[in-house]
């Protein structure tokens, strides 16, 4: 038999998108990232990262891509053997570690830190799958310190899941940090389900779908929905389209205070300009 290619593996959906040549990070092999990751490579994805410090165990099988015969294996290395099997020619970097935060200066991370760092900053696309809200802003900050050294613009989706509703959120066109502070919140002002509650199959399989059709419009240079909210709790969607506006700048008072932004009542955390609630808007502004 000879040898199959991408074009192979991609011949019924190859005339709509090419993933060959977009590189993508993706941090967390759970339910969320393992999906995707495969997703991904049956798209004709060709270059990947991942990186996860967990194991698969038992209680893995029944809500990510993983089987028995995995069971005790680092889930990104039973994850690379399962999508080398797919895609013998898929370039795939597998991190059995998790994100470790930027260290002051003069202490730098351990060596493959370093070098899983550097691989997951030249993504094109990085999407976070990890299931701590702490963890996702450590790694936020850390992309803006770094994403300059490497001198381009990381599109970054954030993925987050419960057992019944799956949320998206897009940051792109050169994102800053206060943009995802506005979407963020605290571990403890999470939902707080039972740990045999947290997580389905059908909702992670779901979740996957949504996210590699985000990385194929971005591809495909198609508009994008910003923020992307399912619910099987009804068969509830919702979403919001591109709106990369400028918003109105904080005046120039605020400017000349003392402190961070998010001190101020009418200044957000990105500080811009927090208006009045008398004054229109439009309707995707925080709190709608």
């Amino acid at each position: 038999m000879s040898a199959i290619t991408v074009q192979d593996i991609t011949s019924r959906n190859g005339g709509l998108f090419n993933l060959a040549t977009t590189k993508i990070g993706i941090i967390g092999a759970g339910a969320i990232g393992s999906f995707t990751a495969e997703s991904l490579v049956r798209s004709g994805c060709m270059n990947m990262t991942v990186i996860d410090r967990d194991s698969v165990g038992p209680e893995n099988i029944g809500v990510q891509n993983y089987d028995i015969d995995d069971l005790g294996k680092s889930k990104t290395i039973a994850l690379k053997e399962k999508l080398i099997r797919m895609n013998p020619t898929l370039i795939i970097n597998a991190c059995p570690f998790n994100w470790e935060p930027l260290q002051p200066e003069g202490r730098g991370l351990r060596s493959d830190h370093s070098q899983a760092l550097v691989q997951l900053l030249n993504s094109d696309i990085l999407i976070m799958a990890v299931d701590n809200m702490q963890t996702r802003l450590d790694i936020v900050k850390d992309l803006i310190k770094k994403r300059k050294d490497f001198n381009k613009d990381i599109y970054l989706i954030d993925s987050r899941m419960g057992a019944e509703v799956f949320q998206l959120y897009l940051f792109k066109d050169n994102w800053k940090y206060g943009d995802y502070k506005l979407t963020w919140y605290t571990d403890e002002n999470s939902d707080q389900e039972p740990c045999n509650a947290r997580s389905t199959s059908y909702c992670a399989n779901m979740a996957a779908a949504f996210i590699v059709n985000q990385i194929k419009k971005i591809v495909q240079q198609e508009a994008t929905e910003n923020e992307i909210t399912f619910s099987f709790n009804g068969m509830l969607l919702a979403s919001k389209l591109d709106h990369n506006i400028e918003l109105p700048e904080a005046p120039e008072s605020n400017k000349e205070r003392e402190g961070s932004p998010e001190d101020y009542e009418d200044t957000y955390p990105n500080g811009y300009y927090k208006a009045p609630e008398d004054e229109e808007l439009p309707n995707f502004f925080v709190g709608d």
